[in-house]
């Protein structure tokens, strides 16, 4: 079983266009989460930082529970933020911490996607070989809907190295409420889905919660995560 259940999810979207029309936590969705465990295309930009746990099963081990531990922070523009975090990915048995970057080179637009290039586990401190990847997201609004049920969903797709053994990535999330989000996705091992909640702690502050179950088609493998996060944006 992946040790990476919630490491990505918890790495938030928070949409970088929003933060600078002040607009962060009104969209439909919130600043929840768009994927369980694949990257997406966007990234922090400077002032903004997150902190996050996640507890998740292992299968392997009839079920006992493990967890991991994330921090980040943004550096650079919306239009070009890079993205640093560091992670424990394994609180059970205290295993080094490992560091990751992301880089968000081109926003999106009305016609393409916002694209990124990173690196988890830049030492391949927690995991046999570095994981490089490339990913885009785009985002469609449905402007006629009455609610904001299905009034927002992100696409992100990718290609990547490492955890994904050079196979594509992607993720379908679409709004349920203004504050939530259903997730479907495909981390390059199997089919993933999930539900992420968000609710703003004050103008600046975000806690976000994702719920998922991994490995849908192999139940076996299966396993239940679950992350809380906390997300900040500098005034």
């Amino acid at each position: 079983m992946s040790r990476w259940p919630l490491v990505v999810g918890l790495m938030l979207s928070l949409p970088t266009a929003a933060r600078a029309q002040n607009l962060l936590y009104a969209l439909p969705g919130g600043a929840s989460s768009d994927t369980i465990s694949t990257p997406n295309a966007f990234a922090a930009p400077a002032g903004m930082g997150y902190v996050g746990v996640s507890g998740h099963t292992e299968p392997k081990v009839r079920d006992a529970l493990d967890g991991l531990f994330v921090i980040g922070a943004g550096t650079g523009t919306v239009a070009s933020a890079v993205e640093f975090s560091v992670v424990l990915s394994d609180l059970s048995r205290l295993s080094r911490p490992f560091a990751s970057v992301k880089w968000h080179f081109h926003n999106e637009t009305a016609r393409s996607p916002a694209l990124a290039v990173g690196v988890e586990d830049l030492t391949a401190s927690a995991s046999h070989s570095a994981t490089p990847y490339v990913a885009a997201s785009k985002t469609f609004w449905d402007t006629s809907a009455r609610s904001a049920f299905l009034m927002h969903t992100t696409v992100s797709a990718g290609f990547g190295g490492g955890r994904f053994s050079r196979r594509p990535f992607g993720a379908v999330s679409s709004s349920l409420d203004s504050f939530s989000k259903a997730i479907l996705e495909c981390d390059g091992r199997g089919l993933n889905a999930g539900v992420s909640i968000s609710q703003s702690m004050s103008p600046h502050v975000v806690t976000v919660v994702v719920l998922g179950r991994q490995r849908l088609t192999t139940p076996a493998q299966g396993a239940w995560t679950m992350g809380l996060a906390v997300a900040w944006v500098g005034n």
